[in-house]
């Protein structure tokens, strides 16, 4: 990779930190208004860096990644590497799903779903692989925004793009079964952000992800639990319990907690 395609690449990527660790610094969600800011920010500063107004982008960033657009602008070849990478990776539309501030007001996340169609006229190399995307074809991918609050304006910090939600591997069977159908002579340690919860009649379904698969975690019932309201979309769980004896994506947790800020 050449030095400037290599800042390019640096300058989109932004500071790379993981998923996990990023929500789990969320303390609340954010309000509508300040996701629908957020979100405006977020559509100036990809739509500054598009269109070669690299000023304008790096204006709205956070010290860091304003560092990295200023020294792009230093070469011609530099900036416009940069401003046609972000034009290409400017999705159709971004819904956003999630919008978290932290408890100290200096922090949010919004996770967004993002969109994208191919073009029809799409000519693929021979050698492109399998599951390349086709010519027309509608693409997904989460993807993950942060912003920093200097004084009293927000700045835009970064983006981390994700999976697309499709193609994570779920859980096949959410059945409860008995305690006998898990190994209690082995303990297992497990969490991750939440995808959803059930609460059943005798049991309470974690379903939680991670990585590029989610595993179900098999609960006491709602009325057992304490703060069962914790157990909430995109909030991180930490769990600790006995595998299933057959099923790596089940566990049956005999204790659980919702990590929290700065943990």
């Amino acid at each position: 990779m050449s030095v400037s395609k290599g800042r390019v690449v640096a300058v989109l990527a932004g500071l790379a930190m993981s998923l996990a660790i990023s929500q789990a610094s969320i303390a609340a969600p954010a309000s509508p208004e300040l996701q629908a800011q957020l979100m405006a920010l977020f559509n100036r500063w990809e739509h500054s860096l598009g269109d070669g107004k690299l000023a304008d982008a790096a204006a709205i960033s956070v010290p860091d990644l304003r560092k990295q657009i200023i020294d792009a602008t230093k070469s011609k070849e530099d900036a416009e590497g940069l401003a046609a990478m972000a034009k290409s990776m400017t999705p159709d539309t971004l819904e956003p799903r999630r919008a978290s501030l932290s408890k100290d007001g200096k922090h949010a996340v919004i996770v967004a779903l993002a969109t994208v169609k191919m073009p029809e006229n799409l000519k693929l190399p021979k050698d492109a692989p399998p599951d390349a995307p086709k010519p027309g074809q509608i693409i997904h991918n989460e993807i993950t925004l942060k912003f920093e609050r200097e004084g009293n304006e927000w700045k835009f910090a970064e983006q981390i793009f994700g999976m697309d939600p499709g193609q994570i591997k779920t859980c096949h069977d959410e059945a409860a079964e008995t305690i006998a159908a898990y190994d209690k002579g082995r303990s297992q340690s497990a969490g991750g952000p939440i995808s959803r919860v059930e609460f059943k009649q005798d049991h309470t379904l974690v379903v939680f992800r991670v990585v590029d698969e989610e595993n179900c975690a098999i609960l006491p019932p709602k009325a057992k639990l304490t703060n069962p309201a914790a157990l909430e979309p995109y909030a991180i769980v930490s769990l600790d319990g006995f595998p299933h004896k057959t099923d790596k994506q089940r566990m049956w947790a005999e204790t659980y907690k919702i990590v929290a800020e700065d943990q």
